[in-house]
């Protein structure tokens, strides 16, 4: 699955990495999936904004799991990530816990589920490193945790009733114990299955809510032991810890690295307490919080694996006054999986270039979610959409090959020595246009006023000191006449002796020296002035400005795309991106209307339809066919071809060179209708 940097006439290079527009790494996509369905009653205790195409499902149906399992394979999601909260050896486990892990069980027989499948257009396959279709989400809150004080302390014993099943009291065990006998038994029954998900040979699973775990080292390094004498694998753990507080360096990193953590993810962002990140400053809000771990995930050898939703409305079981993330007929969805592009085509690159083990970094991106159909993040087939949202996927998804995402500079062909950029949505030393004009021309002004004030106030002095004397003293400068004019003069300039000084000596004019002090003071003061928009609350002033600049384009590049996906709802799905892209980002920035916009992307005759149409009936005489518009059309938007290329392939059949020859003949340009023959 490695897919890293290739040479300009597209080689493998020594490292495996393959570079260049049109060839970047597809990423594993995969999708958390809710097996509870209908277990307690859950559709009629949790109300939900959309309803499932199929209707109030049952998921112990087994033809329902296979319908999903066929969606998703259409729809290129590689694999589901399903919740599941342990069921242990020789333990009393919930009956709701024991029919999940049935239904895991029945997910992992399914010969025709989803499916991790080749890399588009790449002569790799993903199952080179990956392979199977299931993975397990730990989520023990029910067993092991205190959801209510968001603590999972593994040290602590616990013996009263679950938080979501008062009815059942659990004997009296640690919680380390209950966690490493859960793990044991997922390695038993669940790992060595040819449908569990494996990257190279270890075995995924998913821990949620782990930024809320305490005292875990020791247990989870002894659970790995265990894992590893049933498998002959190591485990490839991925955990729950990107949140919006507190702060990424406050993250147990050690105690990550200690239990072999291989990435860190973010299950769901959606936080009702900061309504001004939800809504269209979402995706911009997300990816930064993203960026700003990956510095410290990558010291301690993990990476970063980025979630997308296609929104969030949890207001029917929530109440009305909750900030929503909304859909967008699909533009959130887009928006977001573009926000986060670097992390599944850079990131990879970046971390095995100089990793012994690359297999390790798999380019990963997440859906949140299949079927959670509460929170609204659904994107499995609804009543109201259809299946809108996995054909969106699959297109956003078979697209990756074409994005052209810039990852930094590389210092040789080699890639050995690479410096990358980890892009920023609240980068320092950033200024808006109209701060940077401002700024500018404050220095300009403010160099040239100091200065001149500076040598009306010292001119004199100035002169005095370093000017050239006129060249009658030149001969006797050391004599005790020029002394005594000297200091007479000086004694005039001071104020000593009235203008008796300045009338005996004469003027001095501005020498090399002069010309040097006088320079000095320009960039001194251009210096301070410089020094004072960099002092550091005046400079974060200017940050805070250039950040909500940035952020009001971010939202205007968000609402356009909502624009566009609202006027040509297929074509968002089918039209090469780079031209699509290119038009949002102009009616973001006003360069163009809403009309001028529907008739290029969504009309009958767009710009390159008409480039080719006219090309044609300038070259062949006649009308293009359906055929050759469709076609060269395709070049053009794909980038395959410039204009001037299809000129010259058009220009070179046989049938342009006769018609050529009898313009030629006849000296007119008219279309061959008009010509004789």
């Amino acid at each position: 699955m490695a897919v890293m940097i290739m040479d300009t006439e597209g080689r493998e290079m020594g490292n495996g990495v393959r570079k260049g527009a049109g060839h970047q790494e597809v990423p594993l996509l995969g999708a958390y999936y809710y097996n509870w369905y209908n277990l307690d009653d859950q559709w009629s205790h949790h109300p939900r904004t959309h309803e499932p195409e199929l209707g109030a499902y049952d998921l112990s149906d087994r033809s329902t799991m296979q319908k999903h399992h066929e969606w998703a394979r259409q729809s290129n999601i590689d694999f589901f990530i399903m919740p599941w909260s342990g069921v242990g050896e020789g333990e009393q486990a919930p009956e709701r816990d024991v029919e999940i892990d049935r239904r895991v069980e029945e997910h992992l027989t399914m010969k025709q589920g989803v499916k991790v499948g080749p890399l588009l257009s790449l002569p790799f396959a993903h199952d080179r490193w990956v392979r199977g279709q299931v993975a397990l989400m730990y989520t023990a809150f029910d067993i092991l945790g205190d959801a209510s004080e968001n603590d999972l302390d593994l040290s602590v014993v616990r013996c009263e009733s679950t938080p979501f099943l008062a009815v059942l009291t659990l004997p009296q065990r640690k919680n380390c114990d209950r966690l490493k006998d859960h793990w044991e038994y997922a390695a038993k029954h669940y790992f060595s299955k040819d449908n569990y998900l494996r990257i190279h040979g270890s075995p995924v699973l998913y821990v949620y809510g782990f930024r809320w775990y305490r005292n875990f080292q020791a247990c989870m390094q002894e659970a790995q032991s265990r894992i590893l004498s049933a498998t002959s694998h190591k485990l490839y753990l991925v955990v729950d810890t990107i949140w919006w507080y507190p702060a990424p360096e406050q993250a147990d990193w050690k105690g990550m690295q200690a239990i072999n953590v291989s990435g860190i993810a973010g299950y769901n962002l959606y936080d009702a307490a900061q309504p001004s990140k939800m809504g269209l400053s979402f995706a911009w809000e997300a990816a930064q919080l993203l960026h700003d771990f990956v510095s410290l995930a990558w010291d301690h050898g993990m990476m970063v694996v980025p979630t997308v939703m296609p929104g969030y409305d949890d207001r029917r079981r929530g109440g009305s006054g909750r900030p929503t993330v909304p859909r967008a007929r699909g533009a959130e969805l887009a928006h977001q999986w573009k926000q986060l592009l670097w992390f599944s085509v850079c990131q990879p690159k970046i971390l095995r270039a100089g990793a012994e083990k690359k297999e390790k970094y798999p380019s990963l991106v997440l859906v949140n979610s299949f079927n959670q159909w509460h929170d609204g993040t659904e994107v499995e087939p609804s009543q109201h959409y259809g299946d809108q949202y996995l054909k969106l996927i699959r297109a956003l998804k078979s697209e990756v090959v074409k994005e052209e995402v810039p990852c930094g500079k590389e210092k040789d062909a080699t890639f050995k020595t690479p410096t990358y950029f980890i892009p920023s949505m609240r980068e320092t030393g950033g200024r808006t246009p109209g701060d940077k004009a401002f700024i500018q021309g404050l220095l300009v002004v403010g160099t040239l006023f100091l200065s001149w004030s500076m040598l009306m106030a010292c001119g004199k002095t100035i002169l005095l000191y370093t000017g050239k004397a006129p060249s009658k003293f030149k001969d006797d400068d050391q004599s005790g006449e020029e002394q005594r004019h000297f200091n007479e003069v000086a004694a005039g300039y001071l104020g000593e002796g009235g203008g008796r000084g300045r009338r005996r000596y004469p003027k001095r004019s501005p020498s090399t020296l002069s010309w040097v002090v006088v320079g000095a003071i320009f960039v001194f003061n251009f210096c301070f002035i410089y020094y004072v928009f960099h002092f550091s609350p005046v400079s974060e002033y200017f940050d805070a400005r250039h950040v909500e600049y940035r952020k009001a384009i971010h939202d205007n590049l968000r609402a356009a795309r909502e624009v566009a996906h609202r006027m040509c709802p297929t074509l968002s799905l089918s039209l090469h991106q780079k031209k699509f892209e290119m038009w949002v980002l102009k009616l973001a920035s006003n360069q163009i209307s809403r009309a001028e916009f529907h008739q290029e992307m969504c009309g009958d005759r767009p710009y390159h339809r008409r480039e080719v149409e006219a090309l044609v009936l300038e070259l062949c005489g006649r009308e293009a066919t359906a055929e050759e518009t469709s076609r060269y059309e395709k070049e053009l938007e794909e980038g395959n071809k410039t204009l001037d290329e299809i000129r010259q392939e058009i220009s070179e059949t046989s049938e342009a060179q006769e018609f050529a020859q009898l313009k030629q003949q006849n000296h007119v340009r008219q279309p061959r209708s008009q010509l004789k023959s």
